[in-house]
């Protein structure tokens, strides 16, 4: 007598559960246990792409090509199709296709780069926009975490009408622009923005919001000062706003915003400050006192004028001599992403350590 398969051991509506539970490592998972047999595979199906983890172009033309195929699957049995809930963007060292120059390098090297790195926006530009058609519709969470090497061009978006959480690292200029920004001198620039077109201005960008149900923005370890006001009109109605790796002088824009006349971001209810200290592992030199008095005092400020909001400062994090501590950020960001996609509070927890002003 054949052995009974996996399928036939829980009823189906449980293994639905267990899938979207599980499958939350950005694919590994759903694509192993996809091949335990026919029968696993067509119930796991509608759950195989339920997260996914992209880190160079060559992995998102693999990604669009088993996606579609699955699409066509799909539609040709009438069953339901895939969905992409939780995606995550890890274009760093060792990871990204695109050469990184590192150190002193020869001018000619310089040119060789930027003629490589165009060629590459481009074909960035052409994948994402298609991978964005296409799972754009069901995206819960987001995360692009990405390094001040190789800085991901402007691509012209879809909205995203279920997107409810987005964690930035580094950079926002996957879908905002500013001329008012002073981007890398070292990135090519191109008038048609290598493909996709012109910017949105901040009043097309309120007239059409490209989140319009986003609830969660994390910023980490950038400067987002020139672009932070063009948010309130992407993101209307978000209420949780954290600020990873924060300065004085990056948040300025911010506390005016939020002090203005009209206020931005009119349903925030919550706002995390991490300040960004040099100094010492041990403790904070007597140059950052200053700036970090400034912080605290403009969050005051803005809890005064605004007393439906919640400040909280968390504990300042050291700024690590190791490459500015990239490689701890994004291990760090990795697993909140992955604590959100199951339901967990991730990065937006409350701690004993942390103070409300």
């Amino acid at each position: 007598m054949a052995s009974a398969s996996p399928v036939d051991t829980l009823p189906i509506d449980v293994w639905h559960h267990i899938f979207k539970f599980a499958y939350t490592d950005g694919g590994f998972i759903g694509a192993t246990l996809s091949r335990i047999s026919r029968s696993f595979r067509a119930v796991s199906a509608p759950y195989r792409f339920h997260s996914v983890r992209l880190s160079n172009i060559k992995g998102i033309e693999k990604f669009l090509a088993a996606y579609e195929a699955a699409l066509a699957d799909a539609a040709a049995s009438s069953t339901d199709p895939p969905r992409v809930r939780h995606l995550l963007f890890t274009f760093l060292p060792g990871e990204v296709d695109m050469i990184i120059l590192e150190g002193s390098f020869h001018m000619r090297d310089w040119h060789s780069w930027q003629m490589a790195k165009i060629d590459w926006n481009t074909r960035f530009v052409a994948r994402v926009t298609r991978l964005f058609e296409l799972v754009a519709s069901h995206l819960e969470t987001f995360a692009v975490l990405q390094c001040p090497e190789v800085v991901l061009p402007f691509v012209r978006c879809p909205r995203f009408p279920a997107l409810r959480e987005l964690t930035l690292l580094h950079e926002d200029a996957l879908f905002v622009y500013t001329p008012k920004k002073a981007y890398s001198w070292m990135e090519p620039k191109d008038a048609d923005f290598f493909g996709s077109g012109t910017p949105p201005t901040y009043e097309e960008l309120a007239a059409s919001p490209l989140f319009p149900a986003l609830e969660r923005l994390h910023l980490a370890r950038g400067y987002w000062g020139p672009t932070l006001p063009l948010w309130d009109a992407v993101a209307p109605r978000l209420t949780h706003l954290r600020i990873s790796g924060a300065d004085v002088l990056a948040g300025l824009p911010l506390w005016d915003a939020l002090s203005g006349k009209p206020q931005a971001f009119s349903d925030l209810v919550a706002l995390v400050v991490q300040p960004k200290l040099k100094g010492a592992e041990t403790g904070v030199d007597e140059t950052q006192a200053e700036p970090l008095e400034a912080i605290v005092e403009r969050l005051r400020q803005v809890e005064t004028e605004r007393p439906s909001l919640d400040a909280i400062l968390v504990p300042a994090v050291i700024a690590s001599p190791d490459v500015d501590g990239l490689r701890d950020w994004t291990e760090w960001l990795i697993k909140e992403w992955t604590a959100r996609a199951v339901g967990e509070r991730g990065p937006w927890v409350t701690k004993e350590s942390e103070k409300r002003l």
